[in-house]
């Protein structure tokens, strides 16, 4: 077997990854998934699993689960776990462990002789150096850098043309953070321009907080004694709770309504796409607004630009293309629902490389 190269995009709530190997790349399957949970579980021996075993057992102990590894590495040093802190360096590690054992199983032990991770745009070396010790310290090699607007802008040049000089716009509304970006094409690839935008408290986690609250509201009126049960410290209907929640929002983003049947219920609790996206549009305003401004800080208006790209495990809510089209007056929003970041970062590093439209059946989690 010849040299292969991996990309890992490290996400907040889910992650993805890409492999380069005999002139090819395609999306890495976990399981016949796309996504690998980012979710950690700290184990009854101390030691830290990622993915969907993680995600199974966090269901029982919620309290031994950290949801968003990512959000928590770039807010803290530590977080606790059980009773037990742990660096959140070490979760992010995790993740990373579980990814490339998965590669490598895959290319038969052999070790890659690239490796790439993105990152958003506005971490700074000081974030990119203590990232790559995780990276190290989950056995994979010294790894490369690419910002994840700039790859999710190569892969859609590969279906699309940019020419020279030309901006792109990116929107990227990820499971725990919010960035927008403004790229120009260069002989050399894309290149940002100006100063990233964003902000790292919004993310998808905060949309699913949205629904359970209205989750909440709904089944404290039905049934006050049983959710007040379900609600309590310690109850681990409180995690599958929250897996109903996510699965509804996705649900909500094919349809008009769905429902949410919580644990003990008689009945379950009917809940629309009209409410949950009156609850959620303050926050998309803003994040929307938030793009104009970057736009706006490098001298472009909507007409400027080549493309608007829109990524980010959260950006299929339906509401968020509809805010962008009707606020910024630019129709043509691109929603990618591949792995599209892992796959341009690999182009970046292998652009000669051909890529392979994913073939596994979409039975993954859409987060």
């Amino acid at each position: 077997m010849g040299g292969w190269a991996l990309a890992i995009d490290f996400g907040t709530s889910c992650t993805t990854a890409a492999v380069a190997a005999d002139g090819r790349i395609e999306a890495l399957a976990f399981d016949g998934h796309r996504r690998l949970p980012s979710l950690v579980y700290l184990d009854d021996a101390g030691g830290l699993i990622a993915g969907r075993e993680a995600a199974r057992r966090a269901e029982a102990c919620p309290e031994r689960a950290e949801r968003t590894p990512k959000r928590a590495f770039v807010q803290k040093t530590a977080v606790r776990l059980g009773d037990r802190g742990v660096l959140t360096a070490d979760l992010v590690a995790a993740v990373l462990g579980e990814v490339y054992t998965t590669a490598l199983r895959r290319q038969g032990g052999t070790a890659p002789d690239r490796v790439v991770l993105t990152h958003p745009v506005r971490w700074k070396n000081a974030r990119l150096r203590l990232f790559a010790a995780a990276a190290l310290r989950a056995g994979l090699p010294e790894p490369e850098f690419v910002a994840e607007p700039v790859a999710a802008a190569v892969h859609r040049t590969g279906r699309e043309r940019i020419d020279w000089g030309r901006y792109v716009a990116v929107y990227d509304l990820g499971g725990g953070t919010f960035d927008t970006t403004v790229l120009r094409r260069t002989l050399g690839g894309f290149v940002p321009i100006g100063r990233p935008g964003g902000d790292e408290r919004l993310g998808g986690e905060d949309l699913d907080l949205a629904l359970l609250e209205i989750v909440g509201r709904r089944a404290a009126e039905a049934e006050p004694a049983v959710w007040e049960r379900l609600v309590s410290t310690g109850n681990p209907a409180r995690g599958r709770l929250r897996r109903d929640v996510v699965g509804a929002k996705h649900a909500l983003s094919e349809r008009l309504s769905t429902e949410v049947r919580p644990e003990g219920f008689a009945a379950g609790l009917r809940i629309t796409r009209a409410e949950f996206e009156r609850q959620i549009t303050p926050s998309l305003r803003h994040s929307v607004q938030g793009l104009r401004g970057t736009m706006e800080a490098v001298g472009l208006a909507p007409a400027d630009l080549a493309a608007l790209y829109v990524t980010g495990g959260s950006s299929r809510v339906p509401k968020i293309g509809d805010l962008l089209g009707r606020t910024l007056d630019y129709p043509p929003v691109v929603q990618d629902d591949s792995p599209c970041v892992a796959l341009g970062a690999l182009l970046v590093a292998r652009p000669h490389a051909r890529r392979v439209p994913w073939t596994v059946p979409r039975t993954g989690a859409r987060r």
